[in-house]
């Protein structure tokens, strides 16, 4: 919807680019006095994606969501009065409200001014009088409440003739020296006296701000629900629109039937590599199974294809176009994972034991209608139990839970066994390959293929991390052996 209408697009990224991030107490309230202000605009914008959604019927649009009624009342047009150039970056100014905001409040800042001229042209005339190099500046006392001006140490001599001048010896140093006088202190009360009477107006009309806003908190909170959704879904379509995502069909049943499917992440990092990322295709449904049991070499692609499989049902789901060249699928009610290897020792599980934890409260809780995937069951004990627990493992996803699974596995024989004994239900058999050039080198394909890859590659993974020649040699010989004495040399 938002990739077709290109002015409701281009509308929308305008008006989240226009909101303003609040930083502080006020920075907040002038935060929240641009959203009501945008409220017209975002109701403008509501309307719009009504009427989509009723395929242009749009006689209710404005009854369609909570925030399209109501907006531009009394309260909202009061508040809007004191707008987002009347409350003004605390960083960047001395004042929080603009001095031309009212009548009351710019007749307190021109007495503030004059009270501010009043003493600037004192402390000049000081300067003047008694011909020093520069302006004293003001250095205000907090034990006695009172101003001093601060007069080089040489110069000092030149006030302290005068009577009206009283050197503060308690406040001297080897450059300064502070000196009080009555008539420059009355003048900086008398500006101190101004500033705190704007201050007290900035607090009124502020607080009566604050007041307004309260009033308005559900809408808000709709409001903050309401543009949360709008901006996921604007970054979802541009993000469609920029990596060709398509969009994903639903159908009854359980189906999922994935076409030319890619890893968002992994393809953008490629991407920035100028390498290209292989696409998968996955088909599963009643007729032709919804167990995949999947075989390859160590980073052929396994974990990928079942990362990017939940990534796609879920984006999907969320009502997202997918990275695919198409997608069908039916609603699940949950992606069950048994991925990656972790202990958890505080709560005194090894590494099986948390593998193993995860497993069993995948069939305690999916359904006909969830997608499990499973990477590398069974590898955290011996060969013998984790290929046993695999089997009985997959065979009750087969015949109790009946959901759509993806079985990533080294254990070849697992493929063997579930041909002979699924009771009948079909079972997927895929595979990837690590393909050897002319030239002895090795390159994983990354393409899926119907059969059961039985070399995993472990030796050429252990390879190209830079394992010791020799290290490789016994592990060969030994690999030699083991396959002998199993009949499979």
């Amino acid at each position: 919807m938002l990739l077709s209408a290109n002015e409701l697009h281009a509308s929308i990224h305008s008006y989240l680019e226009s909101l303003p991030d609040g930083k502080t107490s006020i920075e907040e309230a002038k935060f929240v006095l641009d959203l009501l202000c945008g409220f017209p605009k975002l109701d403008e914008v509501v309307v719009a994606i009504s009427a989509l959604r009723a395929d242009g019927d749009n006689t209710d649009a404005a009854e369609q969501h909570p925030l399209s009624v109501g907006i531009e009342d009394e309260d909202t047009v009061s508040i809007s009065e004191l707008d987002q150039d009347d409350i003004q970056e605390i960083s960047a100014r001395q004042w929080l409200v603009n001095p031309h905001f009212d009548d009351e409040i710019a007749a307190l800042h021109q007495t503030y001014n004059d009270k501010s001229k009043a003493l600037d042209d004192l402390v000049e005339r000081i300067r003047t009088n008694f011909k020093l190099t520069k302006i004293p500046s003001l250095v205000y006392d907090r034990k006695k409440r009172t101003v001093n001006l601060k007069v080089p140490l040489k110069q000092a001599s030149r006030l302290c003739e005068d009577p009206r001048y009283v050197s503060d010896l308690g406040l001297r140093n080897k450059s300064f020296v502070y000196i009080f006088n009555q008539d420059v202190n009355n003048k900086h009360n008398s500006q101190a006296e101004a500033s705190e009477a704007i201050r007290k107006k900035e607090g009124q009309l502020l607080n009566a701000c604050y007041d307004k806003v309260a009033t308005h908190l559900l809408d808000l909170e709709n409001l903050g629900k309401l543009l949360a959704e709008v901006d996921v879904s604007m970054g979802l379509a541009e993000l469609a629109a920029e990596q060709n995502y398509v969009r994903p069909s639903f159908v009854s049943g359980n189906v999922l039937h994935i076409t030319d499917g890619r890893h968002p992440v992994i393809e953008a990092a490629l991407l920035r590599q100028n390498r290209p990322f292989v696409s998968n295709t996955l088909s599963l449904d009643q007729s032709s199974g919804q167990f995949v049991l999947i075989t390859g070499p160590n980073m052929g692609g396994k974990s990928t294809l079942l990362r990017q499989t939940a990534i796609i049902v879920l984006l999907a789901q969320a009502g997202s176009y997918v990275p695919a060249r198409s997608a069908t699928l039916s609603l699940v009610d949950g992606i069950y994972t048994r991925i990656g290897a972790q202990d958890d020792l505080f709560r005194n599980k090894s590494t099986f034991m948390q593998e193993m934890s995860e497993a069993s409260s995948i069939l305690d809780r999916a359904t006909s209608n969830s997608l499990v995937l499973l990477d590398e069951l069974g590898r955290g004990t011996s060969i013998i139990d984790g290929l046993a627990l695999s089997y009985a493992i997959s065979l009750y996803l087969l015949n109790r839970n009946r959901s759509k699974v993806l079985f990533a596995t080294h254990l070849h024989e697992l493929g063997l066994y579930l041909g002979q004994n699924s009771q009948g239900k079909p079972i997927i058999f895929m595979c990837t390959d690590a393909l050897q050039s002319s030239d002895g080198q090795y390159a994983f394909s990354y393409s899926l293929r119907p059969g059961i890859n039985r070399d995993s590659r472990g030796l050429l993974t252990a390879e190209m991390a830079g394992m010791p020649q020799e290290v490789l040699d016994i592990a060969r010989e030994a690999s030699r052996m083991l396959l002998a004495n199993r009949g499979d040399a």
